[in-house]
Protein backbone atom coordinates (compact mmCIF):
# COMPACT_ATOMS: atom_id res chain seq x y z
CA UNK A 1 0.00 0.00 0.00
CA UNK A 2 1.34 3.15 -0.80
CA UNK A 3 1.22 5.41 2.48
CA UNK A 4 1.06 9.33 1.79
CA UNK A 5 4.35 11.33 2.64
CA UNK A 6 4.32 14.51 4.40
CA UNK A 7 6.19 17.68 3.88
CA UNK A 8 8.08 19.37 6.53
CA UNK A 9 8.21 23.19 4.32
CA UNK A 10 6.40 24.58 1.55
CA UNK A 11 10.41 24.24 0.04
CA UNK A 12 10.32 20.87 0.41
CA UNK A 13 8.38 19.18 -2.43
CA UNK A 14 5.97 21.66 -3.17
CA UNK A 15 5.03 23.22 -6.41
CA UNK A 16 2.66 26.39 -7.70
CA UNK A 17 -1.00 25.72 -6.46
CA UNK A 18 -2.51 27.23 -9.63
CA UNK A 19 -6.01 25.95 -8.36
CA UNK A 20 -6.76 24.69 -5.27
CA UNK A 21 -10.37 23.58 -3.70
CA UNK A 22 -11.93 26.67 -2.66
CA UNK A 23 -13.90 26.35 1.01
CA UNK A 24 -16.83 24.98 1.28
CA UNK A 25 -17.61 24.29 5.33
CA UNK A 26 -15.65 25.11 8.90
CA UNK A 27 -15.81 24.57 11.90
CA UNK A 28 -13.66 25.99 14.79
CA UNK A 29 -10.39 23.85 13.99
CA UNK A 30 -11.24 23.11 10.15
CA UNK A 31 -11.55 24.43 6.83
CA UNK A 32 -12.89 22.26 4.79
CA UNK A 33 -11.92 23.05 0.96
CA UNK A 34 -13.77 20.37 -1.63
CA UNK A 35 -14.49 21.30 -5.82
CA UNK A 36 -18.38 20.90 -4.95
CA UNK A 37 -20.45 21.43 -2.14
CA UNK A 38 -21.65 17.48 -3.27
CA UNK A 39 -18.13 16.57 -2.02
CA UNK A 40 -18.50 17.67 1.31
CA UNK A 41 -19.51 14.18 3.59
CA UNK A 42 -22.37 15.29 5.61
CA UNK A 43 -20.34 13.96 8.82
CA UNK A 44 -17.07 15.10 7.29
CA UNK A 45 -16.30 17.95 9.92
CA UNK A 46 -17.63 15.80 12.92
CA UNK A 47 -15.62 13.28 12.74
CA UNK A 48 -12.62 15.57 11.66
CA UNK A 49 -13.72 17.18 15.44
CA UNK A 50 -13.77 14.04 17.09
CA UNK A 51 -11.01 12.82 15.71
CA UNK A 52 -8.92 16.05 16.60
CA UNK A 53 -10.06 16.33 20.20
CA UNK A 54 -9.64 12.33 20.93
CA UNK A 55 -5.73 12.68 19.53
CA UNK A 56 -4.95 15.18 21.09
CA UNK A 57 -5.96 14.28 24.86
CA UNK A 58 -3.85 11.43 24.02
CA UNK A 59 -0.70 13.11 23.22
CA UNK A 60 -1.47 16.33 25.95
CA UNK A 61 -1.73 18.53 23.08
CA UNK A 62 -3.56 22.21 23.96
CA UNK A 63 -3.75 24.23 21.05
CA UNK A 64 -6.47 25.53 18.99
CA UNK A 65 -4.72 25.98 15.37
CA UNK A 66 -6.80 25.40 12.27
CA UNK A 67 -6.30 22.80 10.10
CA UNK A 68 -7.09 23.54 6.36
CA UNK A 69 -8.18 19.88 4.80
CA UNK A 70 -7.89 20.20 0.61
CA UNK A 71 -10.16 17.35 -0.54
CA UNK A 72 -9.33 17.03 -4.13
CA UNK A 73 -11.82 15.39 -6.72
CA UNK A 74 -9.31 12.51 -7.72
CA UNK A 75 -4.92 12.12 -8.01
CA UNK A 76 -5.12 13.33 -10.97
CA UNK A 77 -6.47 16.47 -9.95
CA UNK A 78 -3.93 16.38 -6.53
CA UNK A 79 -1.36 16.11 -8.91
CA UNK A 80 -2.05 18.89 -11.06
CA UNK A 81 -2.93 21.40 -8.79
CA UNK A 82 -1.59 19.68 -5.40
CA UNK A 83 1.81 20.56 -3.96
CA UNK A 84 2.68 17.00 -3.17
CA UNK A 85 5.70 15.63 -5.61
CA UNK A 86 6.11 12.14 -4.47
CA UNK A 87 4.18 10.39 -7.29
CA UNK A 88 0.54 9.14 -6.25
CA UNK A 89 0.98 10.34 -2.98
CA UNK A 90 -1.12 12.75 -0.51
CA UNK A 91 0.87 15.26 1.39
CA UNK A 92 1.05 17.85 4.40
CA UNK A 93 2.51 21.24 4.29
CA UNK A 94 2.39 22.84 7.77
CA UNK A 95 -1.38 22.81 8.94
CA UNK A 96 -2.66 22.48 5.54
CA UNK A 97 -3.65 18.96 4.09
CA UNK A 98 -4.11 17.50 0.44
CA UNK A 99 -5.77 14.60 -0.02
CA UNK A 100 -7.87 12.75 -2.52
CA UNK A 101 -9.83 10.98 -0.05
CA UNK A 102 -12.30 13.07 1.84
CA UNK A 103 -11.04 11.84 5.19
CA UNK A 104 -7.14 11.17 5.52
CA UNK A 105 -6.16 10.61 9.63
CA UNK A 106 -2.54 10.32 8.68
CA UNK A 107 -2.32 13.49 7.27
CA UNK A 108 -4.47 14.91 9.23
CA UNK A 109 -2.14 13.84 12.20
CA UNK A 110 0.60 15.35 10.95
CA UNK A 111 -1.20 18.86 11.19
CA UNK A 112 -2.21 17.99 14.63
CA UNK A 113 1.27 17.93 15.56
CA UNK A 114 2.72 20.84 13.07
CA UNK A 115 3.08 22.85 15.96
CA UNK A 116 4.63 20.24 18.32
CA UNK A 117 7.71 19.75 16.01
CA UNK A 118 9.55 18.72 13.08
CA UNK A 119 11.43 15.43 13.46
CA UNK A 120 12.84 13.18 11.35
CA UNK A 121 11.09 10.58 9.22
CA UNK A 122 10.90 7.17 11.83
CA UNK A 123 9.29 9.70 14.42
CA UNK A 124 7.43 12.24 11.91
CA UNK A 125 5.50 9.06 9.87
CA UNK A 126 5.69 6.68 12.65
CA UNK A 127 3.39 8.96 14.82
CA UNK A 128 1.16 9.86 11.99
CA UNK A 129 0.85 5.56 11.81
CA UNK A 130 0.54 4.92 15.35
CA UNK A 131 -2.79 6.24 16.22
CA UNK A 132 -6.09 5.34 15.05
CA UNK A 133 -9.15 3.58 15.78
CA UNK A 134 -10.63 1.75 12.79
CA UNK A 135 -7.48 1.57 10.13
CA UNK A 136 -5.82 -0.94 9.85
CA UNK A 137 -1.99 -0.43 9.95
CA UNK A 138 1.48 -0.30 7.83
CA UNK A 139 2.65 -2.73 10.55
CA UNK A 140 0.48 -5.27 10.18
CA UNK A 141 3.23 -6.13 7.39
CA UNK A 142 5.58 -8.78 8.17
CA UNK A 143 7.78 -6.83 5.99
CA UNK A 144 9.55 -3.73 8.20
CA UNK A 145 12.77 -2.08 7.23
CA UNK A 146 15.18 -3.70 9.67
CA UNK A 147 17.96 -0.84 9.33
CA UNK A 148 17.00 2.38 10.50
CA UNK A 149 19.66 4.17 9.07
CA UNK A 150 17.30 3.86 5.56
CA UNK A 151 14.27 4.65 7.64
CA UNK A 152 16.61 8.50 7.94
CA UNK A 153 18.07 9.23 5.02
CA UNK A 154 15.68 7.50 2.15
CA UNK A 155 12.78 9.88 2.44
CA UNK A 156 10.45 11.15 1.19
CA UNK A 157 9.74 7.04 -0.30
CA UNK A 158 6.52 5.36 -0.93
CA UNK A 159 8.52 1.78 0.20
CA UNK A 160 6.16 0.92 2.59
CA UNK A 161 8.57 -0.95 4.17
CA UNK A 162 9.51 2.03 5.92
CA UNK A 163 6.35 2.72 6.89
CA UNK A 164 5.86 -0.15 9.10
CA UNK A 165 9.20 -0.08 10.31
CA UNK A 166 8.84 3.90 11.36
CA UNK A 167 5.43 2.54 13.06
CA UNK A 168 6.46 0.46 15.31
CA UNK A 169 9.34 2.39 16.56
CA UNK A 170 7.19 5.06 16.94
CA UNK A 171 4.48 2.95 18.69
CA UNK A 172 7.51 0.93 20.86
CA UNK A 173 8.25 4.79 21.94
CA UNK A 174 4.67 5.33 22.81
CA UNK A 175 3.63 2.55 24.91
CA UNK A 176 6.85 1.50 26.38
CA UNK A 177 8.24 4.61 27.08
CA UNK A 178 5.42 6.68 27.52
CA UNK A 179 3.39 9.03 25.23
CA UNK A 180 4.80 12.57 27.29
CA UNK A 181 8.72 11.30 26.56
CA UNK A 182 7.87 10.47 23.40
CA UNK A 183 5.61 14.04 22.73
CA UNK A 184 8.73 15.52 24.47
CA UNK A 185 11.03 13.74 22.00
CA UNK A 186 9.20 14.65 18.95
CA UNK A 187 9.35 18.48 20.12
CA UNK A 188 13.03 18.57 20.54
CA UNK A 189 14.30 16.25 17.58
CA UNK A 190 15.51 17.95 14.91
CA UNK A 191 14.80 17.23 11.06
CA UNK A 192 17.95 15.17 9.37
CA UNK A 193 18.73 12.67 6.68
CA UNK A 194 22.27 12.14 8.18
CA UNK A 195 21.80 8.83 10.21
CA UNK A 196 24.62 9.56 12.58
CA UNK A 197 23.40 12.72 13.98
CA UNK A 198 19.90 11.15 14.32
CA UNK A 199 21.33 8.54 16.18
CA UNK A 200 23.70 11.11 18.42
CA UNK A 201 20.24 12.99 18.71
CA UNK A 202 18.11 10.05 20.06
CA UNK A 203 20.68 9.17 22.62
CA UNK A 204 21.15 12.88 23.83
CA UNK A 205 17.43 11.91 23.72
CA UNK A 206 16.59 8.92 25.76
CA UNK A 207 20.43 7.80 26.94
CA UNK A 208 20.11 4.56 25.00
CA UNK A 209 20.94 3.27 21.71
CA UNK A 210 19.02 3.63 18.68
CA UNK A 211 19.67 0.21 17.17
CA UNK A 212 18.71 -1.19 20.51
CA UNK A 213 15.55 0.56 20.46
CA UNK A 214 15.19 -0.26 16.87
CA UNK A 215 15.83 -3.93 17.29
CA UNK A 216 13.66 -4.23 19.97
CA UNK A 217 11.02 -2.53 18.23
CA UNK A 218 11.61 -3.75 14.75
CA UNK A 219 13.96 -6.82 14.37
CA UNK A 220 13.16 -10.13 14.00
CA UNK A 221 12.34 -11.03 17.72
CA UNK A 222 10.35 -8.10 18.18
CA UNK A 223 6.78 -9.12 19.32
CA UNK A 224 4.04 -8.60 16.16
CA UNK A 225 3.14 -4.62 16.05
CA UNK A 226 -1.04 -4.93 15.17
CA UNK A 227 -2.77 -1.72 15.27
CA UNK A 228 -2.46 2.07 15.58
CA UNK A 229 -3.26 2.51 19.31
CA UNK A 230 -7.03 4.04 19.86
CA UNK A 231 -6.93 7.27 22.27
CA UNK A 232 -10.78 5.86 23.60
CA UNK A 233 -11.54 9.41 24.81
CA UNK A 234 -14.33 10.65 22.64
CA UNK A 235 -18.01 9.60 23.64
CA UNK A 236 -17.71 6.51 25.65
CA UNK A 237 -20.80 4.21 26.26
CA UNK A 238 -21.79 4.21 29.87
CA UNK A 239 -23.71 1.46 31.57
CA UNK A 240 -26.55 3.90 31.92
CA UNK A 241 -29.27 1.60 30.32
CA UNK A 242 -30.34 4.80 28.18
CA UNK A 243 -30.51 4.55 24.60
CA UNK A 244 -28.10 5.65 22.07
CA UNK A 245 -28.10 6.22 18.39
CA UNK A 246 -25.55 7.77 16.20
CA UNK A 247 -25.08 7.93 12.46
CA UNK A 248 -22.02 7.69 10.35
CA UNK A 249 -23.48 7.33 7.22
CA UNK A 250 -19.97 7.68 5.26
CA UNK A 251 -17.77 5.47 7.19
CA UNK A 252 -16.85 3.18 10.00
CA UNK A 253 -16.68 4.31 13.24
CA UNK A 254 -15.80 3.38 17.36
CA UNK A 255 -17.36 4.48 20.38
CA UNK A 256 -15.03 3.66 23.82
CA UNK A 257 -16.44 1.92 26.20
CA UNK A 258 -16.34 3.50 29.77
CA UNK A 259 -14.09 1.47 32.36
CA UNK A 260 -16.13 -1.08 34.55
CA UNK A 261 -15.60 -3.41 37.15
CA UNK A 262 -18.85 -5.47 36.74
CA UNK A 263 -20.12 -6.97 33.23
CA UNK A 264 -21.34 -4.85 30.87
CA UNK A 265 -24.46 -5.35 28.71
CA UNK A 266 -25.22 -3.69 25.40
CA UNK A 267 -28.18 -4.11 23.65
CA UNK A 268 -28.68 -3.88 19.40
CA UNK A 269 -31.63 -2.82 18.45
CA UNK A 270 -29.99 -2.98 14.46
CA UNK A 271 -26.45 -3.66 13.29
CA UNK A 272 -24.03 -4.47 10.71
CA UNK A 273 -20.40 -5.80 11.72
CA UNK A 274 -19.19 -5.00 15.10
CA UNK A 275 -15.93 -5.22 16.90
CA UNK A 276 -14.70 -5.22 20.17
CA UNK A 277 -11.17 -4.05 20.49
CA UNK A 278 -8.65 -2.95 23.54
CA UNK A 279 -7.54 0.51 23.05
CA UNK A 280 -4.13 -0.64 22.99
CA UNK A 281 -4.78 -2.45 20.20
CA UNK A 282 -2.46 -5.38 21.55
CA UNK A 283 -4.58 -8.10 20.79
CA UNK A 284 -6.48 -9.48 17.57
CA UNK A 285 -9.60 -7.34 16.94
CA UNK A 286 -12.39 -9.51 17.98
CA UNK A 287 -15.74 -9.99 16.00
CA UNK A 288 -18.34 -10.51 18.24
CA UNK A 289 -21.91 -9.36 16.28
CA UNK A 290 -22.42 -9.59 12.48
CA UNK A 291 -25.74 -10.16 11.28
CA UNK A 292 -28.10 -8.23 9.56
CA UNK A 293 -29.72 -4.92 10.50
CA UNK A 294 -32.72 -6.49 10.72
CA UNK A 295 -31.77 -8.78 13.68
CA UNK A 296 -31.77 -7.71 17.69
CA UNK A 297 -27.94 -8.77 19.21
CA UNK A 298 -26.91 -8.92 22.43
CA UNK A 299 -23.40 -8.53 24.15
CA UNK A 300 -22.14 -9.50 27.57
CA UNK A 301 -18.64 -8.08 28.18
CA UNK A 302 -16.97 -9.54 31.22
CA UNK A 303 -14.29 -6.71 31.95
CA UNK A 304 -10.83 -7.09 33.00
CA UNK A 305 -8.45 -4.52 33.69
CA UNK A 306 -8.14 -3.42 30.28
CA UNK A 307 -10.10 -0.42 28.43
CA UNK A 308 -12.25 -1.57 25.59
CA UNK A 309 -14.12 -0.06 22.30
CA UNK A 310 -16.32 -1.08 19.60
CA UNK A 311 -15.90 -0.50 16.29
CA UNK A 312 -19.03 -0.40 13.64
CA UNK A 313 -17.59 -1.53 10.55
CA UNK A 314 -20.21 -0.69 8.54
CA UNK A 315 -21.38 2.90 7.80
CA UNK A 316 -24.79 3.17 8.81
CA UNK A 317 -26.87 4.57 11.64
CA UNK A 318 -26.40 2.27 15.20
CA UNK A 319 -29.07 1.93 17.89
CA UNK A 320 -28.27 0.36 21.32
CA UNK A 321 -28.85 0.53 25.40
CA UNK A 322 -26.28 -0.10 27.66
CA UNK A 323 -27.19 -2.13 31.23
CA UNK A 324 -25.64 -4.23 34.03
CA UNK A 325 -28.63 -6.52 33.49
CA UNK A 326 -26.52 -9.81 32.56
CA UNK A 327 -23.21 -11.06 33.18
CA UNK A 328 -21.24 -14.31 33.14
CA UNK A 329 -19.99 -16.50 36.23
CA UNK A 330 -17.41 -18.21 36.28
CA UNK A 331 -19.14 -20.76 38.22
CA UNK A 332 -22.82 -22.14 37.35
CA UNK A 333 -24.62 -21.30 40.11
CA UNK A 334 -27.31 -18.09 40.23
CA UNK A 335 -26.86 -17.44 36.56
CA UNK A 336 -28.02 -14.59 34.54
CA UNK A 337 -30.47 -15.62 32.07
CA UNK A 338 -30.34 -14.29 28.71
CA UNK A 339 -34.16 -14.47 27.35
CA UNK A 340 -33.71 -15.96 23.72
CA UNK A 341 -35.99 -14.26 20.93
CA UNK A 342 -37.49 -11.82 23.48
CA UNK A 343 -34.30 -10.11 24.54
CA UNK A 344 -32.10 -11.03 20.81
CA UNK A 345 -32.14 -13.51 18.55
CA UNK A 346 -28.31 -13.13 18.47
CA UNK A 347 -25.97 -13.14 21.36
CA UNK A 348 -22.19 -11.95 21.91
CA UNK A 349 -19.79 -13.29 25.15
CA UNK A 350 -16.67 -11.47 25.58
CA UNK A 351 -14.44 -12.67 28.93
CA UNK A 352 -10.83 -12.19 30.18
CA UNK A 353 -8.14 -14.56 28.54
CA UNK A 354 -6.24 -14.35 31.50
CA UNK A 355 -8.77 -15.76 33.73
CA UNK A 356 -8.15 -19.29 32.54
CA UNK A 357 -10.97 -20.04 33.38
CA UNK A 358 -15.02 -21.38 32.28
CA UNK A 359 -17.68 -18.56 31.85
CA UNK A 360 -21.40 -19.13 32.22
CA UNK A 361 -24.29 -17.48 31.44
CA UNK A 362 -28.36 -19.14 31.40
CA UNK A 363 -30.48 -19.43 28.26
CA UNK A 364 -34.45 -19.17 28.65
CA UNK A 365 -37.04 -19.99 26.09
CA UNK A 366 -40.14 -19.96 25.56
CA UNK A 367 -40.76 -22.07 22.30
CA UNK A 368 -39.05 -24.59 21.19
CA UNK A 369 -34.82 -22.95 18.83
CA UNK A 370 -31.70 -23.63 17.84
CA UNK A 371 -28.37 -22.32 18.70
CA UNK A 372 -25.38 -22.66 16.02
CA UNK A 373 -21.92 -21.05 16.82
CA UNK A 374 -20.68 -18.20 13.80
CA UNK A 375 -17.62 -17.19 14.61
CA UNK A 376 -14.50 -18.03 13.88
CA UNK A 377 -12.73 -17.94 17.39
CA UNK A 378 -10.67 -20.63 18.84
CA UNK A 379 -12.20 -20.60 22.83
CA UNK A 380 -14.74 -23.32 23.75
CA UNK A 381 -18.12 -22.81 23.47
CA UNK A 382 -20.31 -25.93 24.89
CA UNK A 383 -24.36 -26.19 25.29
CA UNK A 384 -25.21 -27.78 28.93
CA UNK A 385 -28.55 -28.90 29.04
CA UNK A 386 -28.42 -27.26 33.22
CA UNK A 387 -25.80 -26.90 35.53
CA UNK A 388 -25.25 -29.95 36.59
CA UNK A 389 -22.90 -30.05 33.40
CA UNK A 390 -23.74 -33.53 33.13
CA UNK A 391 -25.56 -33.55 29.27
CA UNK A 392 -22.95 -30.93 27.33
CA UNK A 393 -22.39 -30.64 23.48
CA UNK A 394 -19.98 -28.50 22.53
CA UNK A 395 -20.72 -25.96 19.69
CA UNK A 396 -18.38 -25.20 16.87
CA UNK A 397 -17.90 -22.80 13.91
CA UNK A 398 -20.69 -23.11 11.53
CA UNK A 399 -21.51 -26.39 12.27
CA UNK A 400 -25.47 -27.99 12.34
CA UNK A 401 -27.51 -26.05 14.79
CA UNK A 402 -28.21 -27.76 18.15
CA UNK A 403 -31.45 -27.72 19.99
CA UNK A 404 -31.73 -25.69 22.94
CA UNK A 405 -34.36 -26.23 25.85
CA UNK A 406 -35.15 -23.82 28.76
CA UNK A 407 -32.59 -23.56 31.63
CA UNK A 408 -30.09 -24.36 28.77
CA UNK A 409 -25.99 -23.10 29.88
CA UNK A 410 -23.76 -21.90 27.47
CA UNK A 411 -20.36 -22.53 29.38
CA UNK A 412 -17.77 -20.31 27.39
CA UNK A 413 -13.86 -20.96 27.81
CA UNK A 414 -11.46 -18.30 26.54
CA UNK A 415 -8.73 -19.24 24.39
CA UNK A 416 -5.13 -18.22 26.87
CA UNK A 417 -2.97 -20.93 25.02
CA UNK A 418 -1.03 -17.98 23.10
CA UNK A 419 -1.91 -15.07 24.98
CA UNK A 420 -3.12 -13.82 28.08
CA UNK A 421 -4.07 -10.21 26.96
CA UNK A 422 -7.05 -9.19 26.44
CA UNK A 423 -10.86 -10.45 25.78
CA UNK A 424 -11.63 -13.57 23.73
CA UNK A 425 -15.54 -13.63 22.36
CA UNK A 426 -17.67 -16.12 20.57
CA UNK A 427 -20.85 -15.40 18.79
CA UNK A 428 -24.19 -17.37 19.38
CA UNK A 429 -27.34 -17.36 17.10
CA UNK A 430 -30.54 -18.78 17.99
CA UNK A 431 -33.27 -19.77 15.51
Amino acid sequence: MLVAGAWLTSAAGCQSTPDLPPTRVSTAHFRYHARSEGDVQSDVLARMERNRADFSQLMGLTDDDVTDYYYFSDPNDLATNGPCTLAGSDCVVGRSAYASVPFHEHELIHTYMASVGAPSAPLLEGVAESVGCVRSASAASSASEQDWRRAVHEYPSPDPTLYAADERFAMYLLTKMSVARTVAYYRGDPFTLDPSTFATNFRAAWSLNVDDVWAAAVGSGAPPSLSPVCPCAADPIAADSMQVSFGHPNAADYRPIAPATSAVTIDFSANGYVNVQSCLRDTPSLEVLQESRGRQSTLVLEPDQGHYFLAFETAGTETFRTSSELSLSPTCAGLSAFAVGSRASQLGLAAPRASRSNWYIGLSTATPTTVQRVDAGTGTLTLCADCNLANCQSLTALAAPVAVSDGAVLQFTPDSSTSTNGLDTTVAIFN
